[in-house]
């Protein structure tokens, strides 16, 4: 089992090219959960357009 101090380091280690400056703290304050699955929605960006090979 990981610690809960070294989950946002092994996060990043595997899900990204490791940590840059800041992402540990970044991670660790939001919650390692959080930042590999996003609430609903927060990957949308506003304004999409949802009408697949529709030239716009």
């Amino acid at each position: 089992m990981i610690s809960n101090e070294l989950k946002p380091i092994h996060a990043l280690d595997r899900l990204a090219l490791g940590p840059r400056p800041g992402d540990i703290d970044r991670v660790t304050e939001m919650g390692v959960e959080r930042w590999i699955a996003p609430p609903e929605g927060e990957w949308e960006p506003h304004g999409a357009d949802h009408h697949p090979g529709r030239v716009v």
